[in-house]
């Protein structure tokens, strides 16, 4: 004789089958979101490298000349302004600067304006460098009083070094950052000067 199975084992069967449905679902849809995470945290770093690439790139070309009043460093807690010489040899003036994006994120931008003689400039170009930065902020050294700064106003020296501190989203919200510090040193050689005649 055939024996079904009862309305209490059935229930038994479903319960522990939907004990164990769930559980697959929960470490299912925590994995994907870890993988998620990670993945949009990877992309972040490889934007950040970028970022800083393209930064320090300008920052060791720094062409500057303490006799010429129309080549400057300028250095802000939120902006840069400087001049350098670009993979032609041309020279260029550089700014980096934030604007206002969406959901709290800022802009970063590099503003160039390349000179085929000091004299005669050439249009501006904007390369947008990312669209994920929360918090910038630029510092400078001067080895001579073993200080740092939050702008630099000495208008006939460079700083010895250059620290970025930026901060790129990597989620959905303001909370989930990635915080980066790089610092760039400025080469002396990049500092121009001129000896009276005679002088060696």
């Amino acid at each position: 004789m055939k024996r079904g199975f009862t309305l209490l084992e059935l229930l038994i069967g479903v319960t522990i089958f939907a004990i164990l449905a769930g559980s697959v679902y929960v470490s299912l849809y925590l994995g994907i979101k870890v993988w998620k995470g990670e993945e949009n945290r990877n992309e972040t770093l490889l934007e950040a490298i970028n970022t800083f690439n393209v930064m320090a790139k300008r920052l060791h070309c720094v062409y500057f000349n303490p006799d010429n009043e129309q080549l400057y460093f300028k250095g802000l807690k939120q902006e840069l302004e400087f001049f350098s010489v670009d993979e032609n040899g041309d020279l260029i003036n550089v700014i980096f600067y934030l604007e206002p994006g969406v959901e709290n994120k800022f802009n970063l931008y590099l503003a160039t304006k390349k000179y085929t003689q000091l004299s005669s400039e050439k249009a501006s170009q904007i390369e947008l460098i990312s669209r994920k930065v929360s918090k910038l902020k630029f510092s400078y050294y001067n080895a001579q009083r073993d200080q740092w700064t939050d702008d630099w106003a000495v208008e006939k020296e460079l700083p010895n070094q250059v620290k970025l501190e930026i901060a790129f989203i990597t989620g959905a919200t303001q909370i989930d950052e990635l915080a980066m510090v790089k610092f760039i040193n400025i080469p002396v050689a990049n500092k121009i000067t001129i000896s009276p005649k005679g002088d060696i």
